[in-house]
C-alpha cells in the first residue's frame, strides 16, 4: 500500500498496514460518493464488473504495461509474464517556445546552480504550506550562497507573494537568487535535464518521479528568429548541452495516495529523500531544508550516495527508451505477436 512506511515493513507496522487496506477499501467501496456516481454512469452504459482502476491483478486478457524497472521499484520476487516494465515513459526533449520569458528563464539558469520546485498542475497550496516551504528553501539558500531556486507555485487565490512568502527566502529573493513562476513555458522533463539542475522538488507524482529518475537526453534548444525578439542574444546555441544526462536527486515531499509510495521508494533506492515524514501531508521547514541541504552536501557521505546512485539509475533508465518499449509492444499485440 502507498503507506510510505519503511520497506522491509517492520513488524510493529504490519496490523497499521493492514488497517490501511482496510480502510481504502472502506472508504472507496462504502462512503465514496464518486465511486459510486462513477458505478452508477458505468452500469448506465452497460459496463459490467468493477471499477478498472480498483481491480487486483488480472491474469489473463491483459497485457500491463508499467513506467518502472526492476532496479526503479521495491523488490518483487516475480514479475507476471504479462507485464512489460518499460521504464519511464516520458515525451522526447521538445523544441521550446520561442518567447521572450522562456529565453530569459533558461539563460537565468546558466548563472548557477539550481532546484526546480515543482509540484504539478493539481496541486494549489495554501498560504501557510507555502511560507513552510520557502522558509525550508531559505535554510538551503543561506547555506550556499550561489544557489538559485526555479519554484512553480500554484498558489490559491488572494494569495500573495509579497510578506510573509517571499520574507521567508530571506537575502536570496532581493538578489535574484529565486524565481516563482506560475507557469512553465519550457517543459519540465527539458529543464531537469539542464547540467546545472541539482535537485527536484516534487510531490512524488508519476511524471515528475520518472522524469526525474531518467532525465531525457537534452538537445539544443533551437532558438528560432531569436534575433528578431532577444537581440542581445548572439548564439542560437547558448542553451546547448551537448549529452544525456542521468537522473538528479528527489526531495518528495508526498500529499497523497501513490505519492507517499514514490518517496518511500526513493529513500529505499537511495535516489533521494521523503522530507515530511515526520508530518505529513504537512511540511515542517527544518525537516524539508535539512533534507534539501543533505542532497546539496558534496562533503556528507549520505548526499553522496544520493547524488551517486540517482545517476547511476538515471543511466541506467537511458539504456532505452520507454515510449518505444510501450509502443513495441502495443504492435506486437495488434499484429496478433502476443496474444491477450
Amino acid at each position: 500500500m502507498s503507506s510510505g512506511y519503511l520497506f522491509p515493513l517492520p513488524l510493529y507496522l504490519v496490523l497499521a498496514n493492514i488497517y490501511i487496506l482496510l480502510r481504502l477499501v472502506a472508504m472507496c467501496f462504502l462512503f465514496s460518493h464518486e465511486f459510486r456516481e462513477i458505478a452508477a454512469v458505468r452500469k448506465s452504459a452497460g459496463l459490467t464488473g468493477s471499477i478498472p482502476s480498483t481491480r487486483p491483478y488480472v491474469p489473463e486478457k491483459t497485457h500491463y504495461l508499467v513506467p518502472d524497472l526492476p532496479e526503479l521499484s521495491l523488490p518483487l520476487a516475480v514479475i507476471p509474464p504479462n507485464v512489460t516494465a518499460c521504464g519511464p515513459i516520458v515525451s522526447s526533449p521538445t523544441t521550446t517556445n520561442n518567447t521572450e520569458s522562456s529565453v530569459q528563464l533558461l539563460e537565468w539558469m546558466r548563472n548557477g546552480e539550481t532546484v526546480i520546485v515543482n509540484f504539478g498542475s493539481h496541486i494549489c497550496f495554501e498560504e501557510g504550506y507555502c511560507t513552510s516551504l520557502a522558509r525550508g528553501l531559505g535554510i538551503a539558500l543561506r547555506k550556499y550562497s550561489k544557489l538559485r531556486v526555479l519554484w512553480k507555485l500554484k498558489q490559491q487565490a488572494g494569495i500573495s507573494l509579497d510578506g510573509d512568502i517571499t520574507g521567508a527566502l530571506g537575502p536570496a529573493w532581493v538578489e535574484g537568487r529565486v524565481k516563482i513562476v506560475k507557469w512553465l513555458d519550457v517543459s519540465p522533463a527539458d529543464l531537469l535535464a539542464l547540467p546545472g539542475v541539482v535537485a527536484s522538488v516534487h510531490h512524488g507524482g508519476a511524471n515528475a518521479y520518472f522524469e526525474t529518475c531518467r532525465l531525457v537526453s537534452f538537445i539544443p534548444f533551437r532558438l528560432l528568429r531569436i534575433h528578431n525578439c532577444l537581440p542581445s542574444i548572439v548564439s542560437t546555441s547558448l542553451f546547448t548541452y551537448p549529452g544525456p544526462r542521468a537522473g538528479v536527486p528527489h526531495v518528495i515531499l508526498p500529499v497523497w495516495y501513490d505519492t507517499y509510495g514514490n518517496a518511500a521508494c526513493a529513500e529505499f533506492l537511495k535516489i533521494g529523500i521523503y522530507a515530511n515524514r515526520n508530518c505529513a501531508p504537512g511540511i515542517s521547514d527544518t525537516e524539508f531544508g535539512n533534507a534539501l541541504c543533505l542532497v546539496l552536501d558534496e562533503n556528507d557521505v549520505c548526499g553522496k550516495e544520493i547524488r551517486s546512485t540517482s545517476k547511476t539509475l538515471g543511466e541506467r533508465c537511458q539504456k532505452e527508451s520507454g515510449r518505444e518499449i510501450a509502443a513495441g509492444v502495443i504492435l506486437k499485440i495488434i499484429r496478433g505477436e502476443i496474444v491477450l
